[in-house]
């Protein structure tokens, strides 16, 4: 069985590598509250998050 990227994965290098935003992915700041709810109803479909505790940012 063999498996073919789709168009909107990134390329599986095994270097760290700089991609454009907004072709691979995306970045947003929101609240706690607001990025919590968001998380949660993504559920398993979310990418990376970082949570700034000294802001209280995602």
């Amino acid at each position: 069985m063999t498996t073919r990227a789709l168009s909107w994965t990134p390329p599986n290098n095994a270097d760290v590598e700089v991609l454009p935003v907004g072709r691979w992915w995306d970045a947003v700041r929101a609240t706690a509250d607001v990025g919590n709810r968001a998380l949660e109803v993504l559920g398993e479909v979310s990418g990376a998050v970082i949570q700034d505790d000294g802001y209280g940012t995602l």
